[in-house]
């Protein structure tokens, strides 16, 4: 009969890698093996030992595997120094355990200096383990398992003004950082879910920044600006804490946007890689600008509202923040909200606005000739829902009326020129 011949031969008995060193390997804080971590993850290294006495010590010195061929990383390992964070002291050494075990627990912070050297940002932790006439044996021992330190892309929420007073009315947000953003958006961590999507990243907690004045019209927009530059400044190590080479991500709100463009500038000067700014009702835009060397888009709200006496339908801009396009934005986008006066300024921020600017950054405005001969601009396709994009108030036949001046305190409106 034919088929598979089993045939039995001795077994080759695997040679130890180590007499004292028996496994290595990395778990998270729950003792889970992992081969992955994030800057400012806390894990743990194990080493199980054998032959060794109790109270012995063991020499371990953690490095970053650099031996990679063929880039520009193919060169020797870099040692990370280890200290205790009580006293800083170096931590070389390590006492085995009543079961023949070191667990080290470590925490990943300051390690920005050596992802600067890799390509990827990447590093790649293994420890050297010596005892007695063995000296320098990697652990875990298969480069596989090493354990891969990532950066994580970051979330900055910039609030704009709030107010205790007005809050207790139940007009304003009664603080800044995240209640800021609650108020708006009833659920921030959903919000914030939302905004990773958009921005097709995974983030972790948002660092809620607050951008407010000390009230309202204190300062101009640029002075805001000069105080998000400042504040970055102080706060530098913090933002970046656990980033590796991934980029920031900001979301800022009307007295915010210039802060958050005080922010950018900074991290721009510091190599910090901006993913995108989204600037929400910002105030004051014609007080401040952006860089222009990162991506930054714009957008406000206005509402549609009847006249009592001829019935025409009349467009009204966010009267706190006006029609100002920010000089330097990728794009900027007026869009007709179903909101009203006293909602149309908070209404950006709102889970729908991703999709309004994903089609703000793609849509197209081009020049038409009304039925009269006259010049005139519209999107194509014909998009509704917009009143101006960039530079050019739209020809919309939703609106009747359109603003003349752009006055929170007394407007004049022209009619729609078909």
């Amino acid at each position: 009969m034919a088929g598979v011949d089993f045939r039995t031969t001795t077994q080759t008995q695997r040679r130890l890698l180590s007499r004292y060193f028996v496994r290595g390997w990395w778990t998270d804080v729950n003792d889970m093996e992992i081969t992955e971590a994030s800057y400012g993850d806390t894990v743990k290294f194990h080493l199980q030992t054998q032959s060794i006495p109790n109270d012995r010590d063991v020499i371990l010195k953690l490095f970053d595997d650099d031996t990679v061929l063929n880039t520009s990383e193919d060169q020797e390992d870099d040692q990370v120094g280890l200290v205790y964070s009580e006293s800083g002291r170096p931590a070389l050494q390590d006492r085995i355990d009543l079961n023949k075990k070191i667990i080290k627990t470590i925490t990943l912070d300051n390690l920005e200096l050596f992802a600067k050297n890799e390509n990827d940002g990447i590093l790649e932790l293994y420890f050297k383990c010596s005892y007695d006439n063995e000296v320098d044996i990697k652990f875990p021992d298969m480069p596989t398992n090493y354990l891969k330190v990532i950066g994580t892309p970051k979330i900055l929420l910039v609030n704009g003004h709030w107010n205790r007073a007005a809050h207790a009315m139940g007009m304003s947000p009664g603080s800044g950082g995240e209640g800021y953003w609650d108020f708006f958006t009833r659920d921030v961590k959903r919000y914030k879910n939302s905004a990773d999507q958009y921005f097709g990243i995974k983030s972790k907690e948002p660092l809620y920044v607050d951008g407010s004045s000390s009230w309202g019209g204190s300062e101009s927009g640029s002075e805001r600006k000069t105080r998000g530059y400042d504040y970055c400044k102080e706060n530098f190590n913090e933002i970046k804490k656990g980033l590796g080479k991934e980029k920031i991500y900001l979301i800022s709100h009307s007295e915010g946007g210039a802060h958050a463009a005080g922010i950018c500038k900074y991290l721009s000067e510091q190599g910090i890689e901006i993913g995108e700014s989204l600037m929400l009702s910002a105030d004051e835009g014609d007080e401040f600008s952006v860089e222009g060397n990162y991506p930054c888009y714009q957008i406000v709200a206005g509402y549609l509202s009847k006249d009592w006496l001829t019935r025409k339908t009349i467009f009204h801009i966010d009267p706190v923040v006006m029609d100002n396009k920010v000089q330097g934005v990728n794009r900027y986008g007026v869009y007709i909200s179903n909101g009203g006066f006293g909602t149309v300024h908070g209404i950006t921020i709102g889970e729908s606005t991703f999709g309004l600017v994903s089609k703000l950054k793609n849509i197209v405005v081009i020049p038409a000739l009304n039925s009269r001969g006259g010049s005139v601009h519209q999107t194509s396709p014909m998009d509704e829902d917009w009143y101006r994009i960039d530079d050019y108030v739209l020809y919309n036949k939703k609106i009747d009326l359109y603003p003349r001046l752009n006055s929170n305190i007394s407007e004049a409106y022209y009619q729609r020129q078909d």
